[in-house]
């Protein structure tokens, strides 16, 4: 057996009055004074420990409890902070204190909105950079470890904002720290999982440390939740262990699938065959809806018959900058690329559409979920009908334009200029308009249809209102990866009153 320390109350005169704590005869190797203490566990069978008081003042003292503890049982430590700091220790030779909160962090575009597991009030830990200087630490250091053995230490850290810092973890002990993972800047908006295997071989005493650095400026919070070291191969947020034949298995065990995030997974190709029309196939990011994984490369390679032309619509679609969906219509070939929130449904040229997913090494997203559709050459015409009413229906904001189009019912929000309802009059009838007031002159926005079929004869009808003394231009262009073809294009004040145009 070794020997636990345990402190209920820990009240002393600081750096005057002493308690000192020992595993050899008259060789202290732990010292608390003031209210600074943290549970200890001994190497072996003995503790010795030692209060030392001066002459003057005295404080309320120490109540303790020693345990009994089987070896193999002390390493496993589990901190959710939900009922305190649950043994770990701020540091005394740092800069300043790590912060116990649940809900979002006092500064704007900065630090998570809750704990990690997004429920009531969930506490964490983390550092308020709002009234501080760049380059300055906070140190929260663990329950003492036992020495020479393997152990996993896993946790959820939060690193959201411009200026974010640097958050290290630490294996520390007598000698110094050995740096076994950092992070520094902006990690996104979101919690993310952090796993390190070590081993302290020495005989001294040893910790893992966590250590907050701070950025230049308030958006700067950094936090830290669901903390768990233990000889464990793999712990789940919830703290469940799993053997390590379970994490990258293809199948979520953890109850939010923290084992099959970060995984390097071979997608290869999927052939996908809609032989009949109105026929679908639905397809997802590996993973979903769950994060995707690191370094993808998959491809799916859909078919239909001469007759048809295929149709992929997307229901969800997020994606991280540099994740990137590309679809084309001949082989390694492709035309369209998406990411971030940006997408649109899209028709094939002909029977064939390569759809290709490939993600980086960094952050990840959700990911999609697309369906393809076998469609009938000879209704695609009829395929594209907008009104607006129920949102953009398939159409996108471009992104390389300088501003957006906005979507509206009644009157725009200034005078003499605009329409006062859509086309039809009616209550609540939608359209969608450019407002120029806070823009400069020359701006463009651009609205684009989803994917024509090529080699077709297409009618496209339209309605547009173009009231005010200082209109500017409405273009229609027809635009594929050669570039835009000019349609249609009208100038100036064309009256109070909805027009219509059809070719």
């Amino acid at each position: 057996m070794v020997i636990r320390l345990e402190f209920t109350d820990f009240q002393l005169q600081p750096y005057d009055d002493l308690l000192f704590i020992g595993f050899t005869e008259n060789n202290y190797e732990i010292s608390f004074t003031g209210t600074y203490y943290y549970d200890v566990v001994s190497y072996n069978n003995v503790m010795w420990i030692n209060l030392t008081t001066d002459g003057n003042v005295t404080y309320r003292g120490f109540n303790a409890t020693v345990t009994a503890v089987v070896p193999q049982l002390i390493a496993n430590i589990k901190t959710d902070f939900q009922t305190g700091l649950n043994g770990w220790i701020q540091e005394f030779d740092d800069n300043f204190d790590w912060t116990r909160r649940y809900g979002s962090t006092p500064s704007f575009n900065t630090g998570p909105t809750n704990g990690h597991s997004g429920y009531g009030a969930d506490y964490y830990v983390y550092i308020e950079t709002s009234p501080i200087g760049s380059g300055l630490t906070a140190r929260l250091r663990s329950p003492l470890l036992p020495p020479s053995r393997n152990l996993t230490l896993s946790f959820y850290y939060h690193m959201y904002g411009i200026t974010i810092g640097t958050l290290n973890v630490y294996s520390t002990s007598d000698l110094g720290d050995t740096l076994l993972w950092s992070r520094y800047g902006n990690q996104g908006n979101f919690w993310l999982n952090g796993i390190i295997k070590f081993r302290h071989t020495g005989d001294e005493d040893n910790y893992i440390v966590f250590e907050g650095v701070s950025g230049s400026s308030y958006t700067g919070d950094i936090a830290i939740d669901s903390i768990y070291i233990g000889d464990c191969d793999f712990y789940c947020h919830d703290g469940t262990c799993l053997d390590e034949s379970l994490v990258c298995n293809g199948k979520s065990e953890c109850p939010n699938g923290d084992d099959e995030v970060n995984c390097v997974i071979e997608c290869g190709v999927t052939q996908i065959s809609l032989e009949n029309k109105n026929l679908s196939y639905s397809f997802w990011s590996p993973n979903y809806p769950n994060n995707y994984y690191n370094k993808l490369d998959c491809q799916w390679i859909v078919n239909t018959t001469s007759d048809m032309i295929i149709r992929l619509e997307f229901t969800d679609f997020q994606l991280q900058a540099y994740d990137v969906v590309r679809v084309g219509f001949t082989e390694n070939s492709y035309e369209t690329s998406f990411t971030g929130t940006y997408y649109y449904d899209i028709l094939s040229y002909d029977n064939v559409m390569w759809i290709n997913f490939t993600t980086d090494h960094s952050l990840t997203n959700r990911g999609f979920y697309a369906t393809v559709t076998a469609v009938d050459r000879q209704l695609v015409n009829n395929y594209i009908t907008t009104d607006f009413q129920a949102g953009f229906d398939g159409w996108y904001q471009e992104y390389d334009d300088n501003f957006d189009w906005t979507r509206r019912t009644g009157s725009t929000p200034n005078y003499y200029t605009g329409p006062t309802n859509g086309p039809s009059g009616y209550f609540n009838d939608y359209y969608v308009y450019i407002e120029t007031f806070s823009t400069s002159y020359g701006s463009a926005a651009r609205l684009r249809s989803p994917s024509l079929p090529r080699k077709q004869n297409l009618t496209l009808s339209f309605y547009y209102h173009m009231y005010g003394i200082t209109i500017g231009t409405l273009n229609v262009y027809s635009t594929s990866g050669l570039g835009d073809t000019l349609l249609w294009s009208r100038y100036g004040n064309q009256g109070n009153r909805m027009y219509k145009w059809r070719r």
